[in-house]
């Protein structure tokens, strides 16, 4: 449901046919913003996402840029990937409290048995515990 208004994907190029099949079917306008590569324009383009509401760049954005996207289309729902601090959510949900605009976060699915780690440390920790302690790398 997007009240009316344009949805605005922030989810990248990979998913979006599913928002694309059902934008068509209920007929709302679909606004994509993505990276500013010719895969992912194309991406778009292939969903069915018209030129004019493909919006690139490399985020992280600040707060008063994803408000311009959210008052230029005049978008009522951000769609979003829950990709934390990195992935400029904070400044999304900011923005969209400012703007009055509902906010969808797609999380990530549960990965049984796997490993997640903060920082490079914590990584390089854990993969020398998986090696074999016979050899010398």
């Amino acid at each position: 449901c997007s009240f009316g208004c344009p949805v605005l994907l922030t989810i990248g190029s990979k998913n979006l046919h599913p928002y694309a099949c059902q934008s068509r079917i209920t007929v709302f306008t679909l606004v994509a913003r993505v990276l500013d590569h010719a895969q992912s324009i194309k991406a778009c383009l292939d969903a069915g996402i018209p030129e004019r509401f493909i919006v690139t760049g490399r985020g992280p954005f600040p707060v008063e840029e994803n408000r311009m996207v959210i008052r230029r289309f005049g978008i009522g729902v951000l769609v979003t990937k829950d990709s934390g601090l990195a992935g400029g959510v904070p400044e999304k949900l900011k923005a969209a409290q400012l703007e009055n605009c509902k906010v969808v976060v797609v999380n990530r699915p549960e990965q049984p048995n796997c490993d997640t780690f903060e920082d490079i440390s914590e990584l390089i920790g854990a993969v020398s515990l998986k090696l074999p302690k016979d050899t010398n790398y």
